[in-house]
This record gives structure tokens, sequence and C-alpha cells, in this order.
């Protein structure tokens, strides 16, 4: 768009100290408040000749404060107004114009460029100018442009305001002097083709008309060809992407020779077929001035293109023939390349040329008849043959045998005594004379001038037609309003293309159909989505939502197609994950669509965007409409007249909270055949308290992306009997558990990408499967409110971690009691008598110790637990494991470490006090806390008060420490030992070390910060080694560096941030022989993190953001797909 503003405002000729333009800078105007840098700019320029407002949003308060300072600028030549309205409702559109438009006709402004497209306001937009259009204000202007306006009925409002301009210019003894007009992709159809056709046949001074793409068929043509013979200087004349037909194309064929100063012919794409073709090149030769022709996509045959190819060889100035996408075969275009003979050069290429169809003689057939209708037009005013005419009668009497004697007869012919007449035969007269003479003495028939086997009047019909009329049995209720589903929604985009999908069974790309591809917006919500039907059917072929994360890329190199992926398309009866091609038949049309596909991309609402950690993938999809459908619910509430009746239902739209939507459930019941006896079952939360619960989607992270794992309520359980909680979740309907697992300390709960609703965590065991296995996990809630309940009893849990009180073992134990008494109640009598007791169940909790590694009961005269070996931490120091079998080494005390083996245990290994990455059956001597498998972890003596620390990883046959840590690691057979040199990392950081490093803070105080310098050299070298699995470590560094350089008094937070662009090669360092060693893209992520902190000086991110986008092309040149992480320096 900056390119085209720029090469407009070029034309314009006019200095930039006339020049006022936000073009592209994406500002949502909806008050005075947000207007106030525009207003102030209008009135700085006191003589303002160009006011650019393209791609913003301009609501109705700022468009009224903008107006009140157009008022006093009558200067203003050049109103560059395109793209302004993006996601505002078209209620907002008219009163925002009509204050604009009110502003320039107070200040009296000479207007000669008025740039309205790509704004979709429809006709409710057009009525709002028509004001503005009728004013002396548009006397001057030279140039209008309603390109994708979607006017529909509003161009018959244009050329009303065109013809009625005129008159008034007239009056007041001036001329309108309109030389362009541009509306393409608006839905003129005929009534605007004809209604434009008259406005430019009134005005006369049109140099440009474009009106591509707007379903005008053959009688709009037909309407619109009168004005190309009263605009003798026009230049340009565009009408692609129409239905002309070969009828059409012979209408506009016929006045082409009044545009002697016609540049410019394309007529692409509009069915011309080989008739038009041919009536085309009879009546281009005149042309001198015709430099283009485009004919592409229009059925054309050979004989069409060699007769186009001969008329364009005499057009010396011909510089470009489109004959590309026809009907001519291999032998064809041959054909007509021989006939261009030297002038092969101006052809552009036949490389698409669809070949001769296999249903050539229908098509021969069709073009007979088209010829016919016209033959018969051609002829319907002429005279009708008849018999004995004066003027073309031979004279039989004198001159039929070739002589002038008027006394030779050829029998009776010419004999007055003896006249033959058809009409004698009535009268009984001489029936052998077959003439009579004239005063002049020549033969003629009787009734010589009459019309043979004409009517007797004029109301007779030589054809018999009954008048059959039946009585229908049903009559059908008129459907008075069609509805189709987009009346909510303002199309973006239309064009025709080609639609295919990947048959991944097949391994090859199947087409789905042909027709107008659409982009639809919904203003109230701001989403897009793709629709496409199939001509003629109008079968749904593609219908899907358009999501920030998708991607559109060339399709095998070809600048013509387009190939994208989406989870959920809703074309068939039920969403389906597809991958899609597009085919349109230039690049030019085919880099159009992505651009407005981009810019529909980029505008989805980010608050209900789901937490995404790559832009790969998307957890959840808005529901689109899907295929409209018939029903015959219409027949019970139809009228008595009406007895079968069609009643159709609207398609489904797409809302936000499709999410939470509850699928339709039948009331239904049957009663079953036979009754089951209901069981009781234990859902294994029966001792545990719920701490919270709520319904929410949860997600799971793999390979890279968020993948759903289900919908159901979420639940905080606390057990008071071990003092441990947990979080469990099952599917709705199913009740598949999806997630299960222990709470404990080292989890935090992360809010996702500054959203409230989300919540991330890791969990180092999650049990939803059969074996446990370690996940990151994310939540969905509906509100803020219910995310925050989940995480205030997920951390209250964290807090009482272990802790049991008496009284809640009490109770425990009189649970159990009570649970025992009950199971001897329902027993059966014929059962023995039960000589156990239930009281000692409720003995003091102090007769027990519970272990904290396998949460086995044991007794306070044990020194270790029976079921894993963890020493009581309440024995005495001097006290030893009792002998027990064990895999691997005899567990020892951190007191007495054994040097040789125990001769009363099983040992599989050897001692060892040297700790190793993996080890099966040692004595580690590191403390750690994680998974271990037959070790004895040795720690430090504890002190007598000391108590083990809670649950933080998994332990077989091993001890774990007193000591915990907050990262835990996983382990066979020993505890992960931190052997990373952080200060060798600090200097040189490597990859291999990266994902090992478990103390981020002990690097960030290794790094050297003497210098901006420095601090960029570290983090430059850090975005090289990082990757996904280690981003997290890295923006930890990041932070980390970076908080400690900006609060130095040596530089400040702008100097580092300027080593950090020489670093990533955005600009030049004043070292010549300096080489940026930066990976882009990873240390924008870092940056992008960065910038949102507390600690990060909000000047300076404001001007790291405003660089980093100034520069977007560059860093697009070295960074692949890097759209949304450029979106992230919005500030």
């Amino acid at each position: 768009m900056a390119d085209q503003l720029a090469a407009e405002l070029a034309k314009t000729q006019v200095s930039d100290d006339r020049i006022v333009s936000f073009e592209g800078k994406s500002l949502k105007l909806n008050n005075a408040n947000s207007a106030a840098d525009i207003v102030a700019a209008i009135e700085q320029c006191s003589n303002l000749e160009v006011f650019c407002l393209a791609g913003n949003t301009l609501g109705v308060e700022a468009a009224q404060e903008i107006a009140k300072a157009l008022r006093n600028r009558p200067t203003l030549k050049y109103a560059l107004w395109k793209d302004m309205y993006t996601g505002r409702l078209r209620s907002e559109i008219p009163p925002s114009l009509r204050s604009l438009s009110d502003a320039m006709m107070s200040a009296g402004t000479q207007l000669v460029e008025l740039d309205l497209s790509d704004n979709a306001f429809g006709p409710d937009g057009a009525e709002a100018i028509r004001s503005l259009l009728t004013s002396p204000v548009a006397y001057t202007i030279q140039t209008l442009k309603f390109h994708n306006n979607g006017l529909g009925g509003g161009g018959v409002i244009i050329a009303d305001c065109l013809k009625e301009n005129h008159a008034n210019a007239q009056k007041a003894g001036k001329s309108l002097d309109l030389r362009s007009f541009i509306a393409g992709r608006n839905r003129l159809e005929n009534p605007g083709a004809k209604a434009l056709g008259e406005a430019f046949s009134m005005i006369g001074t049109m140099e440009q008309i474009e009106i591509v793409q707007n379903g005008i068929q053959y009688e709009g043509f037909v309407g619109l060809a009168s004005c190309i013979r009263h605009n003798p200087n026009l230049k340009i004349l565009n009408l692609n992407d129409n239905i002309m037909t070969p009828r059409g194309a012979i209408a506009i064929a016929k006045e082409l020779p009044h545009a002697l100063k016609l540049q410019v012919l394309n007529m692409g794409d509009c069915l011309v077929k080989t008739e038009g073709a041919k009536a085309i090149a009879k009546n281009i030769k005149r042309l001198s001035d015709l430099k283009e022709v485009v004919l592409n996509f229009n059925e054309i045959r050979t004989e069409g293109g060699v007769a186009v190819a001969e008329s364009c060889t005499a057009l010396s100035s011909l510089a470009r023939l489109h004959l590309d996408g026809n009907h001519f075969g291999k032998d064809g275009k041959e054909e007509v390349q021989k006939a261009l003979g030297s002038r092969i050069a101006i052809l552009t290429g036949l490389n698409e040329d669809e070949g001769i169809p296999s249903e050539d003689e229908d098509d021969k057939e069709e073009a007979e008849e088209e010829e016919k209708k016209d033959v018969s037009e051609k002829t319907e005013s002429k005279s009708t043959f008849v018999f004995g005419q004066s003027s073309t009668t031979p004279q039989l009497g004198n001159s039929l045998l070739g002589t002038n004697d008027t006394n030779r007869n050829f029998g009776d012919f010419g004999n007055t005594s003896s006249p033959f007449s058809f009409s004698a035969l009535s009268t009984g007269t001489n029936i052998f004379a077959t003439g009579e003479s004239n005063n002049n003495n020549t033969f003629t028939f009787k009734g010589t001038g009459t019309t043979l086997f004409a009517p007797q009047s004029s109301n007779d019909n030589p054809e018999h037609e009954p008048d059959v009329y039946y009585e229908p049995l049903v009559t059908l209720q008129k459907v008075t309003e069609t509805k189709t589903g987009h009346e909510e929604e303002v199309e973006m985009y239309k064009h025709r293309a080609k639609l295919f999908r990947m048959d991944k069974d097949a391994g090859m790309w199947k087409e789905r159909g042909v027709g107008d591809i659409k982009i639809l917006t919904n203003p109230a919500t701001g989403r897009s989505r793709l629709v496409m039907r199939r001509d003629v059917i109008l079968k749904l072929c593609c219908n899907h939502v358009i999501l920030k994360e998708m991607r559109m890329e060339p399709n095998g190199g070809s600048d013509k197609s387009l190939v994208w992926f989406t989870p959920q398309d809703y074309s068939e009866e039920e969403p389906k994950a597809e991958t899609l091609a597009v085919r349109f038949k230039t690049g030019e049309i085919c880099s159009e669509f992505l651009a407005a596909f981009e810019k529909a991309r980029l505008a989805v609402p980010e608050p209900d965007a789901a937490p995404n950690a790559t832009s790969n993938a998307k957890p959840t999809v808005a529901q689109p409409e899907k295929s409209e459908s018939f029903s015959f619910a219409g027949l019970a509430a139809s009228s008595q007249k009406a007895a079968f009746a069609l009643s159709q239902t609207s398609p489904k739209k797409p809302t936000d909270d499709d999410t939470y939507r509850d699928e339709y459930e039948p009331n239904v019941d049957f009663k079953p055949i036979v009754e089951l006896e209901k069981v009781q079952v234990d859902a294994g939360t029966e001792n545990e308290d719920v701490k919270f619960e709520c319904r929410c989607k949860l997600y799971r992270f793999d390979k890279d992306q968020w993948k759903e794992r289900g919908l159901g309520n979420i639940q905080v359980l606390w057990s008071k009997s071990t003092g441990k909680g947990r979080v469990l979740m099952r599917r709705e309907q199913v009740l598949k558990i999806c997630c299960n697992h222990w709470i404990t300390s080292e989890m935090a709960l992360d809010v996702k990408s500054g959203n409230e609703k989300f919540l991330t965590w890791n969990t180092l065991a999650d049990f939803a499967d059969e074996e446990s296995k370690p996940e990151i996990l994310a939540a969905r809630f509906k509100t803020a409110e219910q995310a925050s309940g989940f995480k205030s009893a997920f951390e209250k849990c964290q807090a009482n971690l272990g802790k049991v009180t008496e009284e809640d073992e009490v109770d425990n134990k009189v649970a159990e009691a009570s649970s025992a008494i009950e199971k001897l109640a329902t027993e059966p009598a014929s059962a023995p008598a039960q000589t156990k007791s239930v009281f000692p169940l409720l003995q003091s909790a102090k007769d027990k110790w519970h272990c904290d590694t396998c949460y086995t009961p044991n007794d306070k005269s044990v020194a270790a637990c029976l079921a894993c070996q963890t020493p009581n931490p309440d024995a005495p120091k001097e006290s030893k494991p009792t002998s027990t079998f064990s895999f691997g080494l005899q567990s020892a005390t951190p007191a007495t470490v054994p040097s040789t083996k125990n001769a009363n245990s099983f040992d599989f290994g050897s001692s060892n006090s040297v700790s190793s990455t993996f080890n099966f059956g040692t004595v580690a001597s590191t403390p750690q806390t994680g998974f271990s498998f037959g070790t004895s972890v040795v720690a430090s003596p504890p002190k007598e008060e000391s108590k083990p620390s809670p649950f933080a990883g998994f332990s077989f046959g091993g001890n774990p420490t007193a000591t915990p840590i907050k990262t835990p690691t996983f382990s066979f057979g020993g505890v992960k030992v931190d052997t990373v040199d952080y200060k060798a990392f600090a200097k040189d950081p490597q990859e291999s070390t990266l994902e090992k490093i478990l103390k981020p803070e002990v690097v960030v105080e290794e790094v050297d910060r003497s210098s901006p310098a420095s601090v960029a050299a570290f983090l430059g070298k850090l975005s090289t080694v990082m990757n996904n699995k280690t981003e997290i470590t890295c923006q930890k560094l990041t932070d980390g560096v970076l908080k400690l350089s900006f609060s130095s008094t040596n530089y400040s937070p702008g100097d580092v941030m300027n080593e950090l662009l020489v670093v990533m090669g955005l600009i030049k360092s004043e070292d010549k022989d300096f080489k940026p060693n930066a990976d882009v893209g990873n240390l924008l992520r870092l940056l992008s993190h960065s910038i949102s902190q507390d600690y990060f000086p909000d000047p300076t991110a404001r001007i790291i953001a405003a660089f980093i986008r100034k520069d977007e092309d560059k860093i697009m040149s070295k960074v692949n797909d890097c759209s949304n992480l450029l979106n992230s320096f919005k500030i």
C-alpha cells in the first residue's frame, strides 16, 4: 500500500509540505482524543492539498473532529480515503462520510481525486456522498475510485449523481472534467452498467473506464457500449471478468472504431468466444494507438484466435497480446503463432491453453444459435419477399425472351384480352390467363406489391399456440426473501477461481469446484472466513474460519496458486481437516487474494485466542456456518392455501462461545427391556476433599504445538490423611481421565500470553494414561475469576503439603473405623464371627510415622520404611536399617556408609562414592531429588529437628535427601549431578551445555556486563544456541542480564539496545570488520518477551519496537514466517 501511495502522490506533483498522510498506521480513531494528532497535522498544514487516511479505521466521533479541521482547508484537492473503515459497523460509515462531505462543501474545495476504494459501504455509503457528488465541489473531479465497495444498487446512485451534476454544471456555465472512473468488484450488474453508460455518454470526457468483475451480462454491455462513441478521448477500457458472451462482445466491438485513441482493451475472462473474438478483430484494425489487447480465458477457438492475431499484426504500436487460456489446442496454438509472423514477440504466451474441450459439437451448436439470433435481428426491419414487385419483377411481355417486339407473345402471357390472375379463379373468368398488362404494356402478376402469406390482420397468429392452463393440486408458498447466511457479513474480497483438495489416501490433488471465492468479515466480531460455492449448483466447497496461525504458500512454485491447511472445514456436513489449494487466472489476482487474506488474518481478535507456543497450531476453532439445507418444517405452520411449502433454515453463525456451547441432546427416553442392577462404582476420590471444581478445556504441549486433551470439570483434591493434593480431570460423557498428577512444591502456574483465562504448568509424572509421563499442560477457563480460583486452590495445596494435623488424623481414623463397622454390619449372618476389633484403628497417630517417599505408614520403632527403606527421620542417629532385600546396595544412613557389602542383603551393583549420570545400584553422594532406581542417596547429616522434604519425584529402593531443589530431575540409578561450568558458559554459550543449566541466576552473575557491547555479544551468542526446549531458560537468562545491565550507572538501556541492533545487523557497526553473529529470529523472540516485563523501561521498549517495525522488510528477508513475531512489537 505504501508503494501505491507513493506512486499516486508522485503523479499529483504536490510538494511534501502540502501533504498530510497517515497511511498504513492502523490507527483506531474512535473519539476526539484519538484523532487529536490528525487534527493537529491538518491545522499545521495551511496549504493542504493531499489528505490520506488509508489503512486506518475511522469512527463517527473522530470523523466529526477531522471534519471541523477540514472546513478551513479550501485548498484540498486529493482525498485519498481508501480502506479506512476496517472493523466498523455498517451503520457507522454513512454518518462519517456525511461529516467529511459537508466539511469539503463548506470549505468550497475543488477536488481533483476522490478515492474511497476498499471500504465496503454498499448502497448506504453511495447515498451518503450524494450531496458531495452533486455539488460544485465535484465539478473539477478528474478521478473517481470506488474499487471493491460492494456498491450493488449504489452504482445506479453514483450514475444518477453524475448525470445530475452534469446538468448543474451546464446551468452554471461550466462542465464536468471527469476522466477516470474505477469501480471493480462492486456487483454493479446490468442496471448499474446501463446507468453508468448513460452518464458517461452525457459527460463525454472519459479517458479511463474500469468496471472489472461486476457480474454484467449482455444487456448491460449493450447499454454501456453507447458511451464509447461519445468519449473520443477514451484510452483505457477494462471490462475484465464479466459475463459478456458473444452478443455483448459484438455490441462493444461495433463501437470500437470510434475510440481512435484507445491504448488498452481488456476483455479477458468475459466468455466472448469465437464469434465475439472475430468481431473484435474486425473492428480494432483502425486503432493505431492500441498498445495492449487482453482476450485470455474466453473459450476462443482457433478461428477466432487467428483472426485476432492477423488484425494485431497491422497495429504497429501494439506491445502485448494476451490470448492464453483459450481453446486452441496444440495445432491451434501453432496456427495463431504462425498468423502473427514477425510480430510473434507481442504474444505473452499460450502456456495455459485449455485445449479443445470434449463437448466440441455442443459449443458449435451454441455458436450457430447465437449467429442465428443475430441474423434474425438484422433482418427484422427489412421488407419481406413478394411476387410481382415492380422494381424487381422482370417484364415478361417484351423483355423476357430478349426482344422488344410488343406483338410477340409466349402463349397467352401478356395478352390483354385474356389476363390471368389467381383471383380470377373465384369469379369464373378465363383461368388460362396468367397475367395482366398495365399501361406500359408490361407483364405483372395480379396483386403486385402485396405480401405473400401475410396475416390478414395484426391479431392473426401464423402458428397456433393453445392456451392450456392446469389448476395446481398443491399451491407452493412463494419465498419472498432467500437468506444466504451472509447478511451480517461484509464481502472483503471476491474472485473466480478453481479449488482443489489434497486426498491423502490417493496422494494426489483432486478438483473440488470452480466458482467465486470470497473473504467475508463480520464487523461485530472482527472474525473472517473463506467461503466458496461451485458455479450453477451453488454447493459449498470451502467454508472455514480464518485463523491467525494459518499460512498460505505458493503451490509448486507457481505465482497463480496458493496452498494452505485448515483444521476444520465445514463445506460438508461434518467439520474436517483439509489441505486446500486455489488457482487463479493471473499472478496479479493471486497476489491480491493473498493480500486480502493476510489482512483478514492479522485482524483476528486476540482475547479469544487459544494458548500457543508456536505459530503452527491453535487448539480451538470457532465453528463457521454449515451448508444451507431445506426442511419440511414449514408444512405444519403454513396457511391452508399453501398446503405444501418449503421453509429454508438460516445457516448457523460462528460465535465467540462456540467452545463452551453444549451439543444438542434430544430428550428421548427408551424403556429398557431388561432392568440392570445399579452397581456402586468407587471413583477413587472418596477420601479426598474437593478444594476446587470448574469446567474448562485442557491442552497438552506435544511436538512444538498445543493439542486439545479434553473438555470437562477440573478438580483440586486434598487428602487429609497424607497431606497431599492432586489435580484430577475427566472428559465429559466418556469420563476418561485426561489429567491426574500430584501437586508438588516445585510446580508453578503461569499466565499464558497475558491472557488471564489461560494457565500453564509442568508435571514430571502425569498418570492420565496407564504409565506416568512428564507433561506440559494448559487449562482454559471461561472467565478470569475461574482461573484465579483454580490458581488459589492450587497454591494453597502447595503451601500445606505434608501438613497433617492431629485433628485430621483423628477424623481419618474415625472414618476408617466407621467404614469397618459398616462392613461388619453388612456381612451375611452365615459368615463366621469376626473377632478382630476395630478400636485399634483409633489409636493415637503418635504410634506411627508416614514415609515421605512412598507414603507407607510404619511403626515408630522401625528405623527404615518397610516398603522403600527410607530412614525414619525420628530414629536415633546410631540406628541402622533392618536387614531386608533391596535391588542395589543396602540403604545406608548419612552417618555410616558401608565400605563393604552387607552379608545380610542382596546387592546388584557396587558401592561407589562418585556420582555419575546413570547408575544402576550405586551410592550417590550428591544430594538431589528426582527419580532414582536402586540407589541410596546420601546427604549431609541432618539436624535433629529437621524433617524430610515433601515428595518431589519417585524413588525405587533409594532414599531422597532432605534438601529440596526447585528443578526436579529424572534419572535411573542415580541423581543427576549439576556439572555445568557456569563461568565457561557465560563466556562461550554452547547448546549442549544450555540444556543442562539448572541455575540461570549463576550464569547471570558470571556474564561480563562491563559494557553494552559485551552484554549484546553474550545475548547474540545465546540466540544462536537457543531451541524450543531451552527457550524458557534463555528467557530467564535474558531477563537477568538485562535487568542488571539496566541498573548500571556506566551506560543507559538505550546503549544496550543500540548494540543489540548492531549484533542483529539492523544497523551498521563503527567497526568495519564486525560481522553480525546473532540469530535474528531467536533474539527477536527473546526481546519480545523482555519488553513486556516490568523491569523494562517503557520509553526504551517503544523505541526498540518502532525501530524493528521500521525495518520490517529487512527482518522478513532474514527470518522466515515472522509476521506474528513482528506483531508482538506493536506497542
